[in-house]
């Protein structure tokens, strides 16, 4: 499924629970934080964010149906707190942060971009793109919303 397609679904499944998307960030906002963080945001991310860049009030809104909350740009943060990781960032959280959903971002946007739930110092990857994860996120699909059966992923 192409990016956009995938991005109107999930406009829908947020309006359905009655969930707004965020304004988008200027252009501006996301070359400076590609260059605070010397990252590239790949394809399927950046049209995410310029499209919908997470629920309007961001981590204190939780959609309905998955008690997820999807960060806006100007909330993303490293994951610092995780040994032996780096350039995985945090764009969202289950059930006010009983786990965090974080994407590995590069330099070089070919490089694969898997996302990762982290619980304490644990990552494990549950999706091999963004686009994976919304396609699992709005399938309802447990491995990629509550980690179950995920792939291992970097931990401590």
């Amino acid at each position: 499924m192409d990016t956009s397609t995938l991005l109107s679904r999930l406009a829908d499944h947020w309006a359905a629970a009655g969930v707004r998307h965020a304004t988008p960030p200027p252009a501006e906002a996301i070359v400076e934080f590609e260059a605070r963080h010397e990252v590239t945001l790949p394809p399927d991310f950046r049209a995410y964010i310029e499209t919908m860049n997470g629920a309007a009030q961001g981590r204190d809104e939780m959609t309905s149906d998955h008690t997820v909350s999807f960060w806006r740009l100007d909330e993303m943060e490293p994951a610092t707190d995780i040994p032996g990781t780096h350039r995985l960032f945090y764009f969202a959280d289950f059930l006010i942060d009983s786990h965090r959903y974080a994407i590995a971002l590069s330099p070089n946007p070919r490089e694969a971009t898997p996302v990762f739930i982290v619980q304490d110092t644990t990552a494990l990857q549950v999706a091999r793109s963004f686009t994976e994860f919304l396609s699992g996120y709005i399938a309802n699909h447990d491995g990629t919303i509550y980690g179950r059966d995920p792939t291992p992923g970097p931990a401590a």
